[in-house]
């Protein structure tokens, strides 16, 4: 097993303008899906199950649809790895709606994670790595000692 590398702020706001960019074309993509969906479901709510029929009218258009939204969810995919996960990056749950990714650091020598935002000038906030991103505290540079040098994240105990 690989060592995660442990982000310091200033190593996080240098990727800020990348995971902006990144998750901005997600959100593109993710919008011109919800359209091809809507399409879509406007076919079956005219034709029903009938559509899916190799010798319906509509039957080209319908496969078209179903394989440009399997396409743009797989194009989202790789976009994700490449972008942020193979940068070291973590996206909660919910953090491509939301625009949130989390750089794993460590804190008072604890693994824990700096929270950055799309809409925030930079990375402001951090948690613990077993709690989520509503238990996020603010960076205090007098307080907790998180982790200022190029580092790896402990071993799990």
């Amino acid at each position: 097993m690989t060592a995660e590398r442990a982000f310091t702020v200033g190593k996080a706001n240098a990727l800020l303008p990348h995971i902006r960019a990144t998750l901005e074309r997600i959100r593109q993509m993710r919008h011109s899906a919800r359209r091809l969906e809507e399409k879509l479901e406007q076919l079956q709510a005219v034709w029903g199950d009938e559509v899916g029929d190799a010798d319906h009218p509509d039957h080209g258009e319908y496969v078209r649809y179903r394989r440009a939204i399997v396409s743009t969810d797989r194009e989202i995919v790789e976009l994700t790895e490449a972008g942020l996960s193979h940068r070291g990056l973590e996206v909660p749950i919910d953090g491509l709606e939301r625009g949130i990714v989390h750089f794993p650091t460590t804190v008072g020598g604890r693994h824990a994670y700096l929270c950055g935002a799309v809409d925030e000038p930079e990375v402001l906030y951090w948690h613990e790595a077993d709690e989520g991103h509503s238990a996020r505290r603010t960076i205090d540079p007098g307080g907790a000692s998180i982790t200022d040098t190029e580092s790896y994240l402990p071993d799990p105990q």
